[in-house]
């Protein structure tokens, strides 16, 4: 049941305590079972540091063996490197809500995100940006370390 008389103010940055807000509108209070239906709503989900953090492997591989490792820290690895050696390559992550971006040390790039069908790798070469087309999309499948 939502309850009426609520007020969301918002300030300027670096405002001091006890100042005039910049903006203020009318609110609604929401029990915590009510709001849970907008965050469920379109099979939205959003992603936790938990919900990533492990060895991501592809599905259906008809290839040798590969993955990428999400440590902690932002710190990721893939395998096999880029330059074909039997070594990892370092990478950076960060988190967005329904997704991880991946960038690695040659500049390539790997979003994982979820689907309705379950999680997703796309591949992207290294001048088009996470909002492009990547060059390969493969379904995978998390196992944790």
């Amino acid at each position: 049941m939502a309850k009426e008389g609520f007020q969301l103010s918002t300030y300027k940055p670096k405002a001091k305590p006890g100042s005039k807000p910049q903006d203020v509108s009318k609110a609604i209070k929401v029990l915590a079972s009510d709001a849970e239906r907008y965050f469920e709503a379109g099979n939205f989900k959003r992603l936790t540091v938990e919900d990533i953090r492990g060895t991501w492997y592809p599905i259906d591989s008809s290839t040798s063996v590969e993955y990428i490792s999400v440590e902690g820290w932002a710190n990721a690895y893939r395998f096999p490197a880029a330059d074909g050696g039997a070594g990892t390559d370092p990478g950076k992550w960060h988190l967005q809500n329904d997704r991880l971006e991946i960038t690695w040390v040659d500049g390539t790039k790997d979003i994982i995100r979820i689907t309705t069908d379950g999680y997703v790798q796309e591949s992207f070469v290294t001048d088009e940006p996470f909002s492009g087309t990547p060059f390969r999309s493969i379904k995978v499948l998390l196992r944790e370390d």
